[in-house]
């Protein structure tokens, strides 16, 4: 990942919302976020301040509501986070 972008976390979050297909709008409070982040996937600041060999992390949350609930004794709604690090380039 490249920092030297001004448009680094706004290309970062549309190309997110490219590969998933539409299910963004499919689901509840989605949400994605890009920011620096440490090996764990903690928030430790804006994207664009990461230095070479530093986390970005792009996290995406929302709940999802299963077509059968009751299946399973599933809840009626699941909230799934899932968080994706990578190495700045700090071009």
């Amino acid at each position: 990942v490249s920092t030297s972008l001004s448009t680094l976390e706004a290309d970062t979050i549309a190309f997110v919302k490219q590969k998933m297909s539409n299910v963004d709008s499919m689901v509840k409070n989605y949400e994605c976020q890009v920011y620096e982040g440490d090996s764990k996937g903690a928030k430790t600041g804006a994207p664009a301040d990461a230095g070479f060999g530093e986390y970005i992390v792009v996290q995406i949350d929302c709940e999802y509501k299963p077509f059968f609930p009751n299946f399973l004794f599933l809840n009626n709604t699941l909230k799934l986070s899932s968080k994706a690090l990578m190495f700045s380039e700090a071009n």
